[in-house]
């Protein structure tokens, strides 16, 4: 093999070993068929029952790289199962007898918001394998932001790796979804609506389709390339949709980076979040009991200047079930009349 300079070099020799063996060939993490189509050029049919797995994010790629592929979509782990896995990743050779389990509610509590993905669920188990019992507790305040500062195999950059991935077109659709609180159900009808208002959907050319069929489109493609989940169906079409918590942190870290968007944080003075109210093009007020009087507090008494943020496109309140006008302080943003002052208390 040292005297092999070029790809076609190495297709060849790979070729020629494979020519009369019977083999299984497994490619991880594809994400365009061009990479296929290079690759299998090296793979000889032998007619002997050999075979090749690939595995890729994007349903387009397993549904396109040869006639004869059968795609399997990967489902997210049950409760059972991610626990299974927590288990035999976090205790390697030890099995969790009947019991024993019962003193794990910390842990538990933990591979719950994992939601399923495997990736998240090993990383957790790595993170809290060394730590003590009062360390997972304080842990568990800020898992997120520990998994990923933590994260041995870099879940943020395998990630971003899907975002960046992304055509135009789905990227500021994707963005956008960081809006909606953490966990929350999101009809897919309003979603689609939103981002047809937004201006993020154009017209096709040589399709006869409304805005809203193709922003339907573009949420199954999303779907596909796993960055949405669908949360509920009816007769066949998705109603409902989420995203899982790590994805939502990405899309907030991508969008705060662009000016897309900013998540108004009431427990923060609010002379800190200025740069952010002034540059960014969206914000978001979501209640969360408690923390609702004290955000609503600040919103209400806020002072906005007229023309102070020139960016703003529009203003989302979420959950907060007390405001129901504009705050007089904000009726001198042009660009927030109530049909843009989104109150969304359920969304289906």
């Amino acid at each position: 093999m040292e005297n092999m300079t070029t790809e076609e070099d190495l297709e060849r020799y790979l070729r020629k070993i494979l020519a009369h063996q019977r083999y299984l060939a497994v490619i991880d993490d594809v994400w365009h068929t061009e990479a296929w189509e290079s690759l299998k050029r090296a793979l000889p049919d032998n007619k002997n029952g050999s075979r090749v797995i690939i595995t890729t994010r994007n349903k387009f790629i397993a549904e396109c790289l040869d006639v004869r592929t059968y795609s399997h979509k990967l489902r997210f782990l049950n409760r059972e199962e991610s626990w299974e896995l927590f288990c035999k990743k976090m205790y390697p050779g030890r099995s969790i007898v009947n019991g024993e389990d019962n003193n794990m509610k910390i842990e538990k509590d933990m591979v719950e918001k994992c939601g399923g993905l495997p990736l998240a669920i090993i990383v957790l188990a790595r993170l809290l394998s060394p730590k003590s019992a009062l360390e997972r507790r304080i842990i568990r305040k800020h898992i997120w932001r520990n998994l990923k500062e933590n994260d041995p195999i870099n879940i943020k950059f395998i990630l971003t790796l899907s975002f960046k991935d992304l055509p135009f077109y789905l990227k500021p659709c994707f963005l956008y979804v960081g809006l909606y609180p953490e966990d929350r159900m999101i009809a897919t009808e309003s979603l689609c609506r939103k981002w047809v208002a937004e201006g993020f959907i154009k017209p096709r050319f040589d399709e006869d389709e409304t805005l809203e069929e193709t922003a339907e489109d573009y949420l199954h493609q999303l779907i596909d390339r796993s960055l949405i989940q669908v949360a509920k169906r009816r007769a066949s079409r998705v109603t409902q949709c989420r995203v899982h918590d790590l994805l939502r942190d990405l899309a907030i870290e991508k969008a705060r980076d662009l000016n897309f968007l900013h998540i108004f944080n009431g427990s923060l003075e609010l002379s800190f979040q200025l740069d952010a109210l002034e540059s960014s093009r969206r914000h978001t007020l979501h209640g969360d009991g408690d923390t609702e009087a004290e955000s609503l507090y600040d919103l209400l008494e806020w002072e906005v200047e007229e023309g102070a943020m020139p960016m703003l496109r529009g203003l989302r309140v979420d959950y907060c079930n007390n405001l129901r006008e504009i705050p007089q302080s904000l009726q001198s943003v042009p660009v927030a009349p109530l049909s843009e002052f989104v109150w969304d208390e359920y969304d289906d």
